[in-house]
């Protein structure tokens, strides 16, 4: 999530590439030139970003003998293979995905019966990315399951699938004791259409939440339906030392005239270097 400073320079519109992600384009770029068979080498590497490197450029390949590799890797007593090879069927053939329904069948078994959070936590995963309607049942018991990981990646599927009955299994995720399962319910709430009215009471509760991303998720959910219950939220998030871009895009949406002057005298704080975010909610307001 985007931030920017209330209290400090505003940042300028310089791209800073940390150490991780100069690392993955290195592995990217090498591994471009690997064959199968080197990037099945690479699996075993103990060193987990290496790993799942090689494990993205075999999702690309997606050919059939990755998929009859990773059918009998998902088998293996290793968990750390076992998830690895989850991992694989989850994004198998990016982005046609050839190899789905297969592959749903295979994750929708590791992620209700494997003993390793891993394991499951990578099939849940995989699920929502094969928008697996199928395995809404199989992806609801998992919501109960006692691993963090697990549930946040189910919060992530569940919104995948776009299926309004998920709503339910979201809602109660979005009260979970993690916060990073929180921040994913609330980001695949505001992924499902479903009727607004159903559900604003229960997100109101989350106005007042210690995370800030989850605020900031149900923030703009709300200002997108035209609640007017989220105003003070807004306020109170915009006067904060540091303030998200998203809560200032739900600013522009929510259309409350009264908080055009908060977003000017933020203009004003941050010359010269002023987000597009921010010109954009000013502009939707001024049209008022």
């Amino acid at each position: 999530m985007q931030k920017i400073s209330n209290v400090k320079e505003p940042l300028r519109n310089i791209k800073v590439i940390d150490s991780t992600e100069e690392m993955e384009f290195e592995y990217w770029t090498k591994f471009k030139k690997f064959s199968i068979q080197e990037l099945f080498d690479e699996l075993d590497c103990s060193e987990i970003e290496r790993r799942y490197a090689a494990a993205r450029e075999l999702q690309i390949r997606g050919s059939k003998i990755i998929f009859d590799c990773m059918n009998d890797l998902i088998k293996d007593v290793i968990p750390a293979k076992r998830a690895i090879a989850a991992f694989i069927l989850g994004q198998l053939g990016t982005p046609d995905f050839p190899y789905r329904n297969d592959s749903i069948p295979l994750l929708s078994e590791l992620l209700e019966s494997d003993e390793d959070a891993e394991v499951r936590a990578n099939s849940a995963s995989g699920l929502g990315h094969l928008c697996s309607d199928s395995s809404f049942g199989v992806l609801c018991n998992a919501s109960q399951d006692i691993s963090s990981e697990v549930r946040k990646s189910v919060a992530f599927a569940l919104g995948c699938i776009s299926n309004a009955a998920s709503i339910k299994p979201l809602l109660e995720l979005l009260n979970d004791d993690d916060s990073d399962v929180r921040s994913w319910a609330a980001l695949s709430i505001g992924q499902i259409d479903i009727d607004y009215d159903s559900i604003s009471n229960d997100l109101i509760k989350s106005l007042s939440d210690s995370c800030e991303e989850v605020r900031s998720e149900v923030i703009g959910i709300m200002a997108a339906a035209k609640d007017g219950r989220v105003y003070d939220s807004i306020c109170a998030e915009l006067e904060m030392d540091e303030v998200s871009f998203d809560v200032i895009e739900a600013a522009g949406n929510l259309g409350d005239i009264r908080l055009l002057d908060v977003l000017l005298d933020l203009q004003e704080k941050w010359q010269p270097d002023i987000p597009l975010e921010l010109d954009e909610a000013i502009n939707k307001l001024n049209r008022k």
